[in-house]
């Protein structure tokens, strides 16, 4: 009887246990959300995981600049591009970078920004390989510069202005 009852006592507490939910063991981030996960979580607490994801924010940078053609080609390449200090932006070492075939007016946008100070270079090169000044050397390239701050959850809206 008694090994009945031990055998019913084990039979019991391996049902009981072995039912139990797993805890999850932290967080990731999917599409600006954080959802809880049981293995391999990106942040452990629910905090950071706020902190880290839903928080983001994104930036509009708008430039223009008078458009011309030569033989069907445009005669600008404008990049816009973004680093995390002034040093990346003056090596032109960005983490994010327009395509060179921006039209003016141009809007760029990056998302998922953390918030903080950023910097970004919009530069109009005149481009030689495709286009032959008539009239004398080339344009000079016109670069602009700054600074901007990113708030979470919100648009950052940059004028450059002119690259004329």
């Amino acid at each position: 009887m008694k090994n009945v009852i031990l055998l019913l006592l084990v039979f019991t507490f391996t049902i009981v246990n072995g039912c139990k939910e797993k805890e999850q063991s932290g967080y990731n981030c999917n599409n600006g959300n954080c959802t809880p996960v049981f293995e391999n979580p990106q942040y452990l607490t629910l905090s950071d995981c706020h902190n880290a994801c839903a928080n983001k924010g994104e930036v509009a940078i708008t430039a223009s600049w008078n458009t011309w053609y030569v033989n069907c080609q445009q005669a600008y390449t404008v990049v816009i591009g973004l680093g995390y200090s002034s040093t990346d932006v003056a090596n032109e070492t960005y983490f994010a970078q327009s395509g060179s075939t921006l039209y003016s007016p141009s809007n760029y946008t990056v998302s998922n920004l953390a918030p903080g100070t950023y910097y970004y270079k919009a530069k109009k090169t005149y481009r030689s390989n495709y286009c032959a000044p008539s009239n004398g050397p080339p344009p000079p390239v016109v670069t602009k510069t700054g600074a901007f701050t990113i708030t979470a959850l919100r648009l950052t809206n940059v004028d450059v202005g002119s690259l004329d």
